[in-house]
Parts: structure tokens; sequence; C-alpha cells
């Protein structure tokens, strides 16, 4: 919600264009807002603040009175912790008691808030009361260590087309989650706790994927702290699964050996695995990926493997990945060796001969090994051609090397190099809460 959207601008233009935006409701139906930053208590705050918060509120009613009966896509961020909602006369929760009466008209719905909050408000609605809603995605903000909220209360995500749930919270247990499992195309469960709950065991994603035949994307959380033996024996087939996201919490070797051993995944291609705790996995597990014919892209965190593990993997991938997503850790001892790896050498056929894609990130590599590398691979008669190339260094620039790659720029490869993590604005974004954000933000 800001000056720069498509309905404000066209109203700028002119008292015609003006009365054209207003009476036009679709552009209007459609709405990201954040509420007002608050420094952390005990933090000062501006003595404009709450005259702020309201202006902000009613703008959005506004905002969305425009949008006519329009089905609503809404993405709603708070600012705010959980302390922050218990200690002063700021109506914390407004922006999403706000959006309850236009329930019937939800289509997408997009939540970055504590969760106290939006149980409450959504505990009051029915999952009739929510008709056309097909996608709902839910990030907690402030969560306190052990806290758990009443998602059984929340009936909407029973809705008879809602086939996207997307939660990032504190979910125990999962299955106390009122969805239609077996029409979901799309789900993420992600224990955001400091202390997650035991309960995204191998055994535990694997019996909850069982119930999601028509799954298409999933990401989910893979706690263990090997306070359980994994008991599954029986193979999973997730014949719709095209994307697979795991992160990996705790101590999840067994756990994700269990998964790779049982899960059968025939149209996956899309995988990433993600974690910050390094593990070792069994001989067998490399074949998971290795017998999976349709994949095209991994994306995989360094920390979460050692670095046997970590090269077990890669050398595993089978020849039809053509994206490589790597992000390694800012002390990793692997990156050049990582490098070498993806380097192909005279008259032998590299590995990953598909790749067109490479996103390297916290690395440590020297300019001089990435220039040979990628110009390697440009030049060689035995892999596929880089279109590609962004990497993100955990270090400032030793020399330029772009100039030398600019032939192949001209030629219509793509090459992002990042020495400095992009700033982050100290004053209020109203891009806040995006995934996408301007340069800046």
């Amino acid at each position: 919600m800001s000056t720069s959207e498509v309905p404000v601008l066209l109203g700028r233009i002119c008292s015609l264009w003006r009365a054209i935006s207003l009476s036009t409701p679709r552009p209007w139906a459609t709405l990201h807002v954040c509420e007002p930053y608050s420094p952390p208590n005990p933090g000062p705050r501006p003595s404009d603040f709450r005259t702020r918060y309201d202006r902000r509120l009613e703008a959005m009613k506004a905002w969305l009175v425009r949008s006519g009966n329009c089905p609503l896509s809404i993405s709603l961020t708070s600012a705010q912790q959980f302390g922050d909602l218990e200690d002063d006369d700021i109506p914390w929760g407004s922006f999403c008691r706000a959006v309850i009466p236009l329930a019937s008209r939800w289509q997408k719905m997009r939540f970055i808030t504590p969760a106290p909050i939006l149980v409450e408000a959504l505990s009051h609605l029915a999952e009739d009361d929510v008709p056309i809603l097909h996608s709902f995605t839910f990030r907690s903000v402030g969560v306190r260590p052990g806290e758990l909220q009443p998602w059984s209360s929340v009936q909407i995500l029973h809705g008879r087309n809602v086939s996207d749930v997307s939660i990032s919270g504190t979910i125990n247990p999962a299955t106390a989650l009122k969805l239609r499992w077996a029409e979901l195309t799309s789900l993420t469960l992600e224990d955001l706790s400091p202390h997650p709950f035991d309960l995204f065991t191998g055994d535990s994603v694997l019996k909850l994927l069982s119930h999601c035949p028509a799954l298409e994307t999933c990401r989910l959380s893979v706690v263990d702290w090997r306070t359980h033996s994994p008991t599954a024996t029986s193979i999973v087939e997730c014949p719709c699964l095209t994307s697979l996201h795991l992160v990996c919490t705790g101590d999840p070797a067994a756990s994700l050996q269990r998964i790779f051993k049982l899960l059968l995944v025939p149209r996956l291609r899309h995988f990433a695995l993600e974690g910050t705790n390094p593990f070792d996995i069994d001989s067998d597990s490399p074949y998971f990926l290795a017998g999976l014919k349709e994949l095209e892209s991994l994306s995989i965190h360094s920390s979460v493997l050692h670095p046997p593990a970590l090269f077990s993997i890669l050398r595993s991938l089978p020849p039809t990945v053509h994206r490589l997503e790597i992000t390694l850790s800012w002390d990793s001892a692997v990156s050049n060796d990582i490098l070498a790896l993806l380097t192909p050498s005279d008259a032998i056929s590299p590995f990953c001969p598909a790749l067109r894609e490479l996103v390297i990130k916290q690395c440590t590599i020297s300019d001089e090994a990435l220039l040979h590398c990628v110009k390697s691979r440009l030049a060689s008669g035995f892999c596929e051609r880089l279109e590609d190339v962004q990497v993100w260094f955990a270090r400032e620039m030793q020399f330029d090397i772009l100039p030398s790659l600019q032939d192949f720029v001209d030629a219509g490869v793509r090459i992002a190099l990042c020495y400095y993590p992009p700033r982050m604005g100290s004053e209020f974004s109203p891009w806040l809460g995006l995934e996408e954000q301007p340069p800046y933000y």
C-alpha cells in the first residue's frame, strides 16, 4: 500500500483518470499492508505513533472499500513482536480484525503477525465463511519457547476450496490442523520455535505425506533430537509432487535417511535441503537423488552436511540437473573443492553436464577460481552452456573479473556478482514482509 501502486498512480494523472481508477474495483482487490513500525520496548515511541497507526488503518479500509465485490488477495504484516502486545493503548490486531468482515471475498490471504492475534481473529469464522479461499499463508513473529496456539479452533483451513496452505510458527501436532489433506496441492509446515518440538521426525513426515496424494509442492521441517527411533517401513508415494524442501533442525540424520529410503517421488523436479547443524548420512541416501530421473534443480546448504556427505550428495545428482544453488557457511572450507568439482577437465564430461544456472551464496572462493570455472564451462564442448551465474561473496572483491567475461555477457550470459550484503533500510518500508523487495529495502 504505497503511492507507487497502479490504482494510486492512475489517480494522479488527471481528474478523468482518477475517476476511472476509483470506479474500477479490480486494481484495488490486491493489497499488501504492514502496521507502522514501533521500536521494541522499552525503546521510545514517537509521540505521533498512535495517529500514524490509526491513519494507516483507515487508509487500508478505504482501499478495500474501493475493491467492490472482487475476490481479495491480501498480504498483512505486523512489525511488532509478541511482547509489544501487552503494554499500552495501541490496538494491536486492528488490521487483522479489519479484514475479517470481508472473509467471503478472501481468495489468497497472507499474514505475518503474532500467532495469538491471528488465531483469535480467525476463531470467529467458520469454513463456510470463506467459500472462495484457496491459498492461506501464515508466518508467526515473536514466537515464544514452548508456546502453542489452538489451531484446531481455526475452521477456515477446512474451506472447500483451500488447496494451498503455509503455516510457519509453533505447530503441535500438525494433525490438529483442520485441513482437507487429500485435496492439498501445496503445503508448508515449519516450526519456528526457538526450541522446536520433536514432532516432525522422519516417521511423522512420511505419515503426513501419505495423507496428501495430490500434493505438488511441499516445504516441511524435519525436527529430530534423537529421542525417537524410526519405525516406519512402508513406502509412501507422492505421484504428483514436483517440489520438496526440507528444513532440518537438531540431529535429523536418522529421520532423513528414513525419508530418503521410503519416499517415492517419481516426478520430483526441485529438491532443497537446508539446516544449521551438520550431520552425516548413510551410503544409501544419495541414491534418493540419483533415482530422480526428472530432477532439474537442487538447492542445498553446506552447513547441513559434513563435507563427505555433501560431496556424496552432489556426485549422485542425475545428469538432468540444470540449476544448482549452494549456500556455503561463512567459514566453509569446501568452497574451492565444490568449484573444482564444477570445473570441467579436458575431454571429460563434467559434473552436472546440463547445468545452465549456477547460484552460490556466502562463498569464500577466489575471484580467479570462479573466473576459471565459468570460462571453462562456457568454452567446454562436453556440457551445456551456462546462461545464468549468480554469486554472493562473504568477502570484499579481490579484482574485477567481469571485464574478462564481457564477451560472454554480450552474447547473452547473465552474470551477477555481489561482494557486499544488501543494505537494510532503517526507515519504515511499505514493502516490509514481501519476499521480493526493491533494492536497498
